[in-house]
């Protein structure tokens, strides 16, 4: 389970942080929820129309990574307003539909 943002939400926070963000504190730019890279494809496959079947090839599965990392975005919307806008979903979408018209 990971922590995603899109792109143009962490494009935002950046900007915000360059304009007001404290030097030398942390700041984390992100959704503050977590979805596994299965839920993701379910997304795509779901958006697409199309069955997936998903295997995993355990040689391949990192045992020292943590499981889950999922961040909180609470100092940055507090202190500078940030606030992500763009769901996955939407992010897929978009993903999907820019790929299909460069084909």
């Amino acid at each position: 389970m990971r922590d995603f943002t899109d792109v143009r939400d962490a494009v935002v926070a950046y900007h915000l942080l360059l304009k007001a963000g404290q030097k030398g504190h942390i700041y984390n730019v992100c959704s503050g929820t977590g979805l596994s890279i299965k839920e993701i494809i379910n997304i795509m496959s779901r958006q697409l129309n199309v069955e997936v079947e998903i295997n995993v090839n355990k040689s391949l599965v990192r045992l020292a990574d943590n499981r889950i990392i999922i961040g909180s975005n609470e100092k940055i919307k507090k202190e500078l307003g940030w606030q992500n806008s763009i769901p996955l979903k939407q992010s897929v979408k978009d993903i999907i539909k820019y790929w299909e018209s460069s084909l």
